[in-house]
């Protein structure tokens, strides 16, 4: 039987180790790429203002439109809706999308605003949302997991 769940969110030290791990690996990269010293600088700056905007988005949640709450329920219609919550104090309905990543170490979930309903926030066509066990509670994370490998899904609209 579903229960509906709410997970909160709070920063990740796993998961700015995994994105400075990437974004070392892309500036390794481009270091060997033969590029202008102009352009080669150019693109590194570019990439540090990323990685910086990353650790503060997914790891550390410090930004206003960090996630840092998912609530599943469940609508007449048997389907997992999935609302996030943001560090500025919105929420929004979002669909997951099919190519949202479960596994037991690292739970990515890919998500699109849900367009039948009335929104406050600004529109975005995907956001990810990165989970590990140390983002939240170990409890509520192998719960959140299997609520979502378990429930169906809310079927898109073509």
């Amino acid at each position: 039987m579903f229960s509906p769940s709410t997970t909160k969110l709070k920063p990740s030290l796993t998961v700015c180790l995994l994105l400075t791990l990437l974004f070392t690996a892309l500036g390794l990269i481009l270091f060997h790429i033969d590029l202008p010293d102009q352009w080669l600088w150019l693109l590194a700056g570019a990439i540090a203002i990323h990685w910086i905007y990353a650790i503060g988005l997914h790891g550390l949640r410090v930004w206003p439109n960090s996630i840092t709450a998912i609530d599943l329920t469940l609508d007449q219609q048997g389907e997992v809706n999935c609302r996030i919550h943001h560090r500025r104090g919105t929420s929004q309905l979002v669909i997951l999308d099919r190519d949202s990543l479960l596994t037991a170490p690292l739970t990515i979930l890919s998500c699109r605003p849900d367009n039948s309903s009335e929104q406050i926030l600004p529109k975005f066509k995907r956001q990810l949302v990165i989970l590990t066990k140390d983002s939240t509670n170990p409890e509520d994370y192998r719960r959140l997991r299997v609520l979502l490998r378990m429930a169906p899904q809310a079927t898109p609209p073509s």
